[in-house]
């Protein structure tokens, strides 16, 4: 909350008094006049009441017997009053109306000037009333006056028995913005012989001024004197859209207003906002984007209100949130599982937090079959083996926190596929069939037709493999795959038929027909499907195509025979598999596929045999060794190329003397020594260069000949920075003259550069022996701070007297910190037994200007 400052002057003299605050630089004063007018029993009273805080400022300059009561209750009411603007200057006049406010107020003519400024809105808003008296001028920023209507009627006047007179007339006013104003001054009668020179007296002129005046004057002098602030322009209006970018965080977006400098984001519950409450402030004018949780339940209501330096434009269409809006999902093509039963799938919607999905037999859903068949997080779900094929699905998007009545539409139906995908042949040799793996399949079904023979002669033969061997005859192969042996209604269609003729195999006849050859064709499925299991299908496929031509080079007996014991040694699972198809057939057909395997693993050793120096079992490890040192031996060939190279180059000393070359040379550039020693003192170095920059910029603060009367920190800062970054260039560069200052003091000129960086007033700079607690009001022993911070600046003095003898009780001092520009941060007691004096001080500290003294009574 912005801390309230009041001033109320007309019980003894004031002298000249001045300061600033957010609406501008400030000077008021109060001499009690001397004459006595002719029937009355002392000079006419006037009084003037202030009250001010960041954002408003309330004067009331009254003249007469009832000044004093009047002023302080007009100054509350255009304190407290909520909308002066919308009825201005009538709402004063009827409250002033209104005899029933004024029972202890003596029945006597009372003048007025009354004003508020307003500076929460855009543009700044200054409204000014009067009535009897015309000591109020205003100058824009041309330096011009703004016309006002100051001709008075006479016995213009207000009365607590009978309100304003005459009876019927308005008050006179003015209502405009702060914007294109520069100044605002209101004085009373006695006072006017030094209003037009008002602006461009001195503080010293202005006290000798009343002084003199009062002298020969009726009534009391005092007067206002406000240079106002300029006032920003209020940026427009900005446009708010809104999206859902998680199912619990909802962003708000909006376009960049040119002039904004910051955004406030408000919520209601009301479109109108009457009950608005503050969601976020952001104070980076790039921030366009504002992410949050909004409230579950109930309506609730947002808008973004653009700032320009605290004044708020035009605020933003009222958009709602809630419910959200959610996007169906898009459903893919509706998928066999691995398991049997369907794969179904959908787009995700990052805002859901759950779905459901529905089945039908009906493409419209329209019957009374349709069902849930899923409600979960996923977006994917698996329905069981015993699901019916052939039906509908359709999916929908639900949130259950922010759209618990509203899902999303449905998605475009998908019908599920009612029998299993034909398998396709991908492999045919003479040893084997290879078809595609159909998903959703217990078992393949292979149908096997001698060649020449009818089709439906052949016979099936199932397997859980997508693969078979082949018979020892021609015949016509066909696939299909079967979810289980018995559901033929799902069962895919036949595939494509292949045919294929065997070559015959070593020592064995030709078989004359299919039904002989079936057991061999049996055995060699057993035998795939147990070599599949133990080497895996990549390692039986590689294995039997690259043994699939013949040895081109054919080998002796004893070779062979050599060559077949080493292969049935390493391949002791086939060796198994021909063992294990014996002993289940006891056919000697049988012998075949043993023979088979043997030749392949004859071509085998014959392949590796081929090379005219190499063992039949080459040792790979010793290979890739010997190839990984004749790497070695290149590469270390590649780094002794240098001629004299150390073994181990010393990096960590080479590091280090290149480090101390580059700080012997710095050290010698900022020293000018001409020969620089082995060991440069860098932090005499650096120290030297520190003091110089900042002699340098004790020097350019000090150079302006008149400080401005509010200074400007920020560029302050930067504008020292910007020097020693310049010293600092300067003196790498080696130029003769290196800083602002020729010949740089070794020790810095700190009082100077304090007295540069301090604003004129007075400052609390060191703590006292006792801790000084600060208090949010005079009074209230309720510290806000255990003690007052340092460089706190003094900007009023308070003396708090007794009504019965007007003994001094108390002495409070307003402090605040140099970086609230402006705003109090509360009030230190003065300890007793010391002086205010004694407390605050510092550069250009005069406290009769810088420290205003008032008293109030108890």
């Amino acid at each position: 909350m912005a801390t309230v400052h009041q001033v109320h002057l007309g019980s003894e003299n004031t002298s000249v008094q001045q300061g600033r605050s957010s609406h501008g630089r400030w000077r008021y004063g109060f001499q009690r006049a001397t004459v006595t007018p002719e029937g009355l029993s002392g000079p006419i009273s006037s009084t003037l009441h202030l009250i001010q805080d960041a954002n408003r400022f309330v004067f009331v300059l009254a003249n007469g017997a009832a000044a004093d009561g009047f002023s302080q209750r007009l100054a509350d009411y255009l304190w407290m009053v909520e909308d002066p603007d919308g009825g201005w200057p009538q709402n004063v006049r009827d409250w002033l109306a209104d005899t029933s406010r004024w029972p202890d107020v003596p029945n006597e003519a009372t003048q007025f000037v009354c004003g508020r400024i307003e500076r929460q809105i855009a543009g700044g808003r200054l409204l000014l009333a009067w009535l009897g008296m015309n000591g109020v001028r205003l100058i824009d920023r041309a330096g011009t006056d703004v016309t006002l209507d100051v001709m008075l009627l006479p016995e213009e006047h207000w009365t607590p028995a009978r309100g304003p007179e005459p009876v019927g007339m308005a008050l006179h006013a003015y209502r405009g913005s702060l914007f294109g104003l520069a100044r605002l001054l209101v004085f009373t009668e006695s006072t006017r012989a030094v209003g037009d020179e008002l602006p461009d007296l001195s503080m010293a002129d202005l006290d000798q001024a009343l002084v003199d005046w009062s002298e020969e004057a009726e009534q009391d002098l005092a007067f206002l004197d406000l240079r106002l602030t300029p006032v920003l322009s209020g940026p427009d209006a900005v446009l708010v859209t809104h999206r859902w970018v998680s199912a619990e965080l909802c962003e708000l977006s909006w376009s960049a207003a040119p002039t904004a400098n910051a955004y406030r984001i408000e919520q209601s519950s009301s479109p109108t906002f009457e009950d608005a409450t503050l969601l976020a402030e952001l104070t980076d004018a790039r921030q366009q984007r504002y992410t949050f949780s909004p409230q579950a339940s109930g309506s609730t209501y947002y808008r973004v209100i653009p700032l320009n330096q605290g004044v708020m434009g035009a605020p933003s269409d009222a958009v709602s949130v809630t419910p959200m809006s959610l996007t169906p999902p898009i459903m893919e093509a509706v998928q066999w599982s691995e398991e049997g039963g369907y794969s179904l799938r959908w787009s995700p919607i990052p805002q859901a937090t759950s779905y459901e999905v529905q089945t039908s037999s009906d493409p419209d859903f329209d019957n009374y079959g349709t069902e849930i068949v899923y409600r979960g997080e996923s977006a994917e779900t698996l329905l069981p083996r015993d699901t019916l094929p052939n039906r509908y699905y359709r999916v929908r998007a639900i949130n259950s926190l922010y759209a618990p009545h509203s899902p999303s539409p449905w998605s475009r139906s998908r019908r599920a596929p009612a029998r299993l995908n034909t398998p396709t042949f991908t492999e045919v040799s003479q040893r084997r069939l290879v078809w595609t793996p159909v998903p959703g399949t217990r078992q393949y079904v292979v149908h096997v037709t001698a060649k020449g023979q009818d089709e439906a002669s052949g016979e099936d033969f199932f397997t859980i493999e997508p693969t078979c061997a082949v018979a020892d005859e021609p015949a016509i192969y066909r696939v299909r795959a079967m979810r289980s042996p018995d559901d033929i209604r799902t069962a895919s269609e036949w595939s494509e038929a292949v045919t294929v003729s065997p070559p015959e195999v070593f020592g064995a006849a030709p078989r004359a027909s299919l039904p002989f050859s079936l057991p061999v064709l049996l055995a060699a499925a057993v035998v795939a499907v147990v070599v599949g299991v133990a080497l895996g299908w990549g390692g039986l496929s590689v294995y039997q195509d690259t043994n699939a031509t013949a040895t081109r080079t054919p080998l002796s007996e004893v070779m062979i025979q050599a060559t077949t014991a080493v292969a049935s040694t390493q391949v002791s699972n086939a060796t198994s598999v021909v063992e294990l198809g014996q002993q289940n057939t006891q056919l000697n057909r049988t012998l075949n596929v043993q023979a088979t395997g043997r030749a392949r693993q004859t071509a085998t050793a014959a392949r590796w045999t081929m090379t005219p120096t190499a063992s039949n079992t080459p040792n790979l490890t010793e290979t890739f060794a010997a190839a990984f040192v004749g790497a070695q031996t290149s590469t270390a060939a590649f780094f002794t190329e240098t001629p004299t190279p150390t073994n181990t180059p010393n990096l960590t000393e080479t590091f280090e003397v290149a480090f101390v070359g580059a700080q012997t040379s710095t050290a010698a550039l900022f020293t000018e020594t001409p020969t620089p020693t082995d060991t440069p003192n860098l932090t005499e170095t650096f120290a030297a260069a520190f003091v110089a920059a900042q002699t340098a910029t004790a020097e350019f603060f000090t150079e302006t000949p008149t400080a401005t009367i509010t200074p400007n920190f920020t560029e302050m800062f930067e504008a020292a920075l910007i020097s020693a970054q310049t010293a600092t260039a300067l003196g790498w560069t080696a130029t003769p003259t290196i800083t602002v200052t020729p010949r740089p003091s070794p020790t810095a000129n700190m009082t100077a550069t304090v007295n540069a960086m301090l604003p004129p007033g007075c400052f609390i700079l060191t703590p006292p022996e006792n801790l000084l607690p600060v208090y949010a009001e005079i009074g209230d022993m309720t510290p806000i701070m255990e003690t007052v911070r340092p460089l706190a600046q003094v900007f009023g003095l308070v003396e708090v007297r007794s009504k019965e003898d007007g003994e001094l009780l108390e002495i409070w001092l307003q402090v605040r910190t140099i970086e609230t520009s402006g705003t109090a941060i509360g009030w230190v007691q003065l300890p007793e037994g010391r002086l205010a004096s004694d407390l605050y001080g510092g550069p250009g500290c005069d406290p009769a200007t810088d420290v205003p003294v008032r008293r109030e009574y108890r």
